[in-house]
């Protein structure tokens, strides 16, 4: 599988289109299209692309992807119950909301200081 083709499948394992992403990145799909026959595609734009999935850079780069049912049979390899995954995986999210929540909360507290 090909570095586009990885992006294409976490995009729709996160229910995101081709599409969705190009507009993101403000470029056509025809241009992204491009990037990515060309090899052209710089680190910045792959760096945006991770940082909008919610993944380390790395890991667009793995073949596979890391379906989930692969993941699910990691953790159980290492005696992790389903219920267990779910629930960590559900701490997780939490944790990564409740961080880009104070992120946004310390900008606002820096702005304010700014203008103070």
């Amino acid at each position: 599988m090909d570095l586009k083709e990885n992006i294409i499948q976490v995009l729709k394992q996160q229910k995101h289109t081709y599409d969705e992403l190009a507009k993101y990145l403000d470029l056509s799909t025809s241009e992204l299209d491009t990037a990515f026959a060309t090899h052209s595609i710089d680190v910045r734009t792959l760096e945006t692309i991770a940082k909008e999935l919610k993944l380390p850079l790395y890991r667009l780069f793995r073949d596979p992807l890391g379906d989930i049912t692969q993941a699910t049979d990691y953790y159980k390899e290492l005696g992790f119950s389903l219920e267990d995954i779910i629930k960590l995986k559900t701490k997780l999210d939490i944790a990564l909301q409740e961080i880009e929540f104070l992120k946004k909360e310390l900008e606002k507290e820096r702005a304010k200081n700014k203008t103070s």
